[in-house]
């Protein structure tokens, strides 16, 4: 088992390497591009340039892996919660894509500074409040599935004496 662990993160590591590789190779063919064609100042293409290169697969990691839980949930692997996991996943993306915002197009307009926050702040409000409200109807389930069977006890305990209170009443 701890082999397994092992070959598996190497091999999780060199994909990584070679990820990497593969977005440096391509930054430096985006650095032959055209920027005053593409409409954007140097800078800024700069900043695109190395958060693409350095942060391109982090993303790409990011994407898998969201794809990955909503394939397990379409595979018919509906007993894994998958619902924390992939808004964390949402939330690292939003993150990320805030900081590669603010810090290439620095200042942010108004409106897109209140979108990312809400964004944000929706996706962690829901990282707190879907398994909460999760275990609250799993609990009243199980209180209603105990109550039925109570009340199941109840009505059999009570039939014998049932003939004694018909007699009683005629």
């Amino acid at each position: 088992m701890h082999e397994e662990k092992r070959h598996r993160f190497g091999k999780q590591l060199m994909g990584m390497i070679f990820l990497y590789v593969i977005f440096i190779l391509i930054g430096i063919l985006l650095a032959h591009a055209p920027v005053q064609k593409l409409g954007l100042s140097e800078n800024v293409f700069l900043n695109l340039r190395m958060f693409f290169i350095f942060l391109g697969p982090v993303y790409l990691m990011v994407f898998c892996k969201i794809i990955g839980i909503i394939k397990q949930q379409t595979k018919g692997e509906r007993d894994k919660p998958v619902f924390v996991p992939l808004a964390v996943y949402l939330l690292i993306l939003e993150s990320m894509t805030l900081l590669i915002c603010i810090v290439t197009f620095a200042p942010l307009s108004q409106t897109i500074s209140v979108a990312f926050i809400l964004t944000i702040a929706l996706t962690g409000i829901l990282i707190i409040l879907v398994p909460f409200f999760s275990a609250f109807t799993a609990a009243y389930k199980g209180d209603k599935k105990t109550y039925r069977e109570q009340r199941e006890r109840e009505k059999a305990s009570v039939l014998p004496y049932l003939f004694y209170v018909l007699v009683f009443f005629f």
